[in-house]
């Protein structure tokens, strides 16, 4: 199987080696950035085809027509919107300090709180941030969408999600723009200002990079929405099978991850009873049915529960 191209790949095409060293670092705290499929972008937007449906065939017998329908595609713009992980630093906070890596500590911190926003912006979308790119959930507006398996909670402000994905350039991918480059400015010396709108003297750096999600099939992609802390209610093994049923059922292969809170987690580690004879507990799950799980913190507990689809 050819390596799968990770954001953490694209990455480090063009940014500097310092940029490279903190993106392998914080990948291990964002699974998203080392599943996802990834690609460069030359500016900050491109125009993708999106099958919308699919095209009809069959047997024809000699000297007989056959109608056929045509896969309708339809023309969607991926927009990479701007990351900004800039910093900067009260002159007085540096006074004695014989750390001169104040920068790298710097850069670390304000790119990991960026890429946690882009990880949380992958699932709610401009419900997490509207300067952000649209998320999953902007597709699975309702419960009975086509693409749901409702887990049936009822109990507000405890939902959560579960997402199956498939992941490549014709599925759920990333693209990051302007060639996939994390950029960093030079420290800059400069005035800073306080909230009362007072100044004062301080380094700042600009670090920063465009970042965007393409879906161009709709089946690579499933919600299982409504989880909560209701009784059987929760994650559980038989969720799951109804929803990689259903996935498989729409796309015809299994997906390749499985991402979840992970409150839903522990409660499908919880849901699973020991089988050995010493009674040992179960393990944390690290997968279904050979599909690998990501728990994430992109994924929150406290979702709006989906309703059904308004009449009329």
């Amino acid at each position: 199987m050819a390596k799968r191209i990770t954001s953490a790949d694209v990455i480090a095409i063009n940014s500097s080696t310092d940029m490279i060293k903190i993106i392998n670092q914080i990948s291990e705290q964002i699974p998203e950035l080392g599943f996802l499929v990834a690609s460069p972008v030359k500016d900050i937007s491109f125009k993708t085809l999106v099958m919308t449906a699919l095209p009809s065939a069959g047997f024809r017998a000699v000297n007989a027509g056959l109608d056929h329908t045509e896969a309708v595609f339809e023309a969607k713009q991926v927009d990479c919107q701007y990351l900004d992980a800039s910093w900067t630093i009260d002159n007085a906070a540096l006074k004695g300090i014989r750390n001169t890596a104040f920068v790298p500590a710097l850069q670390r911190a304000h790119l990991l709180a960026a890429m946690k926003k882009w990880q949380r912006q992958i699932y709610d979308g401009v419900v997490s941030d509207t300067a952000g790119f649209p998320g999953y959930a902007s597709l699975f507006p309702y419960k009975d969408s086509e693409g749901v398996v409702d887990a049936g909670g009822t109990s507000a402000g405890t939902g959560s999600s579960i997402y199956l994905v498939k992941t490549g350039e014709a599925d759920v991918s990333v693209p990051w723009g302007m060639d996939g480059s994390i950029t960093q400015s030079d420290v800059i010396d400069c005035l800073l200002y306080d909230d009362a709108g007072k100044s004062y003297h301080g380094k700042a750096q600009e670090v920063a990079g465009y970042a965007g999600l393409q879906l161009t099939n709709r089946t690579s992609l499933l919600r299982v929405a409504n989880v909560t802390e209701d009784v059987s209610h929760g994650c559980t093994d038989s969720l799951l099978s109804k929803a990689t049923v259903l996935f498989r059922k729409r796309y015809g292969v299994m997906p390749d991850g499985i991402f979840m809170s992970y409150r839903s987690w522990q409660q499908l580690h919880d849901s699973r009873v020991a089988t050995s004879d010493s009674g040992k507990e179960a393990d944390l799950p690290e997968g279904y049915q050979k599909v690998e799980i990501f728990p994430t913190l992109g994924i929150t507990d406290t979702e709006t529960l989906l309703g059904a689809t308004p009449q009329g």
